[in-house]
């Protein structure tokens, strides 16, 4: 993205099992707007190579149903059979949202979807959480 650095910052990473390490990262500011641009924002960032593994697009039928019912379009979401609404490619994760911004990009509009999952708007889209009720294949070596 060649962003200008603003110098370096160590964080100590708390991670499950309770494991902890220190990571250096270095700190950017960045302007966020939205796909239309009527909203927009300065965050400072910390940059991370890799913020986690590949995660599968959003395969239920029927969520993705109740959220074209409801006019509402996720980044993840095909129109006219095109992706839209993201980087390089579909599987990236290119941003990571923390509870340090959270309350700042909430708009307070959610919508309950089936089984657990809601959908929450943000200036700068809809995201879509909670557990799905799909099941993923078991496999066993």
């Amino acid at each position: 993205m060649n962003l200008k650095g603003l110098g370096e910052e160590t964080v100590n990473h708390g991670l499950f099992g309770g494991n902890e390490r220190a990571q250096n990262h270095q700190r950017h500011n960045i302007d966020l707007s939205n796909v239309n641009g009527n909203y927009n924002c300065e965050l400072e960032i910390l940059d991370e190579k890799k913020i986690c593994s590949s995660l599968p697009r959003m395969n239920d039928d029927n969520c993705l149903k109740q959220l074209k019912d409801l006019c509402i379009l996720t980044s993840d979401a095909m129109i006219n059979e095109k992706f839209c609404l993201f980087a390089k490619t579909s599987g990236e994760i290119n941003w990571l949202n923390g509870a340090d911004y959270a309350g700042k990009l909430l708009t307070g509009n959610v919508k309950h979807l089936s089984g657990c999952l809601v959908a929450v708007h943000t200036h700068l889209g809809w995201t879509v959480m909670g557990k799905s009720d799909i099941k993923a294949p078991l496999t066993s070596s």
